[in-house]
């Protein structure tokens, strides 16, 4: 049985080899044109693919530059507004101690004046 399958195999390979002769006797200059054209067309999808990549990589790096710059810029006006409240927090606190100073100077004259009209009364 395996050498019927043998043969078999074979003549199906001679079969194939005749066909695959008369085809490229019929139509050998079309198929040597359609595979130069299918070569050009990888050849020029390969080099839009790279032409792709080569946009997408700059993308990238203006995109971190980009970033960078924006987290800079967050930052600095992080500390600027930082700063500000606390210049704001010290005035506000200074504010405060004043009054609170002025307040008992004023209530300690208040009371020097009651204790001096009760003695005169």
């Amino acid at each position: 049985m395996d050498k019927k399958n043998e043969k078999k195999e074979r003549t199906n390979r001679l079969h194939l080899g005749e066909i695959t002769t008369i085809r490229d006797i019929l139509m050998g200059q079309q198929m040597e044109e359609y595979e130069e054209r299918f070569e050009n067309m990888e050849a020029a999808n390969a080099q839009q693919n790279q032409e792709v990549k080569s946009q997408l990589q700059e993308l990238e790096r203006k995109s971190n530059e980009r970033m960078a710059g924006i987290e800079k810029n967050i930052n600095d006006r992080l500390s600027k507004l930082e700063k500000i409240l606390q210049e704001n927090l010290t005035s506000m606190n200074q504010k405060v101690e004043d009054n609170s100073k002025g307040n008992r100077q004023m209530f300690g004259k208040l009371l020097m004046e009651l204790g001096e009209k009760i003695m005169k009364d």
